[in-house]
């Protein structure tokens, strides 16, 4: 069942957010074709240089405009998918589906962190792409470069397959950082959101009062664990690569579970719907 939820989130999110995905790297490509037919005909030389200039930019007015609207369209789908859907009208309905309530929040915090991953790709493609025509010499020395990377250091593959796993958990854990916060809210009689956004922070803060505690507490260690990174890293940093990101994989798996159940707990026992 969870599947299927996911496969409906999927689809009403691909309809929100879908044309934005197909148009910034179209625009990025047409931005940068303009701006290379600008800098390589006479209209920087003649009178009407400036008809030309205003010309050659306006698909570089549009991309930007685009990559705004990504960025707003996705924290758009983020957290009002979960608030319509789960603490809204909408709740009444999928709260009767022969589901449990953490079967909800996975579906939505799955495809909330797989449309933010997109989104992320997509900016950073189209950031390239800007930068494609008259200058594929220089993105096929990029690639060469880290062709060859990789093959005088093979181990550097799984170090990235490791940091990309752990980006994609730190991005799970701010989409259930807002869920979280946004349950909170949902346990007061007014002004919800505003409840939601102080809640937000709060969690931030106390996290990172948190991290400072433990940090004090095992100032020592940590201090040993540095003087070793700086003194013997060219001989163990297999080891430390290892660690850091072992240690940031734990400590975001820990916040999503604790966000989870919190948001579930919320959900399954004061729910209020609005």
């Amino acid at each position: 069942m969870t599947g299927k939820l996911m496969k409906y989130e999927f689809r009403s999110v691909f309809k929100q957010i879908g044309v934005i995905w197909a148009a910034l790297p179209a625009m990025a490509i047409l931005a940068s074709f303009t701006g290379w037919i600008y800098a390589r005909t006479a209209l920087a030389q003649e009178n009407d240089q400036l008809l030309g200039a205003l010309l050659a930019r306006i698909p570089m007015f549009l991309y930007v405009g685009l990559f705004i609207a990504l960025v707003v369209a996705t924290l758009f789908v983020v957290v009002m998918r979960f608030y319509k859907g789960l603490l809204k009208e909408e709740g009444y309905l999928m709260h009767t589906l022969p589901v449990k309530e953490w079967q909800l929040i996975t579906s939505k915090g799955v495809t909330a962190t797989v449309t933010v991953l997109i989104s992320m790709v997509l900016a950073a493609v189209s950031i390239v792409l800007l930068n494609l025509v008259g200058n594929l010499s220089g993105i096929g020395e990029l690639f060469q470069a880290v062709g060859e990377a990789c093959r005088k250091h093979p181990e550097s593959f799984l170090y990235t397959l490791e940091a990309l796993l752990v980006v994609l958990i730190s991005i799970m854990t701010e989409v259930y950082k807002i869920y979280a916060s946004l349950s909170i809210g949902q346990l007061m009689a007014k002004h919800r959101i505003t409840w939601s956004v102080a809640a937000y922070i709060g969690i931030g803060v106390a996290f990172t009062l948190l991290g400072s505690i433990l940090l004090t507490a095992f100032e020592d260690p940590i201090m040993l664990i540095l003087e070793r990174i700086f003194t013997d890293f060219a001989d163990n940093y297999h080891q430390i690569l290892q660690t850091v990101l072992g240690t940031a994989f734990v400590c975001f798996v820990v916040q999503i579970a604790i966000f989870h159940v919190v948001s579930a707990r919320i959900l399954s026992l004061k729910l209020n719907l609005e």
